[in-house]
């Protein structure tokens, strides 16, 4: 019997394959591509105004970095008092815990009504 699934391969990519001498990627148009691409030739620019480009791009790059240290030192602070409010709602907590242990202790000692009448006559 003769197989009747043949392998043919990925369509796609052997198309692709076979016309990569024709595909020019400069041939991409969009509107408004050639002019920005004009404008932001930074290597076209002036002197005076490459050194102001570059100048604003180091500040864009300082503005960011400031701002990453920023956020580090912050997200230390945070959990800095993050820690202080557990450790100080931990102490709370193992007080309420304690005064509680204190007075069931005291409840098992005194369990009789007229011993507590005594005690507080």
């Amino acid at each position: 019997m003769e197989a009747r699934i043949h392998f043919v391969g990925n369509t796609m990519i052997d198309t692709l394959l076979a016309n990569m001498d024709r595909l020019r990627i400069s041939d991409f148009t969009a509107r408004g591509l050639q002019q920005a691409k004009d404008e932001l030739d930074v290597l076209k620019l002036p002197d005076s105004e490459r050194r102001a480009y570059e100048r604003h791009q180091d500040d864009l790059h300082q503005q960011a970095s400031m701002f990453q240290s920023s956020y580090g030192v912050g997200l230390l602070q945070v959990r800095k008092l993050g820690r202080k409010l557990g450790r100080e709602e931990g102490q709370d907590e193992g007080r309420r815990t304690e005064r509680e242990r204190i007075a069931r202790s005291l409840l098992d000692v005194i369990a009789d009504d007229t011993v507590i009448a005594e005690k507080l006559a």
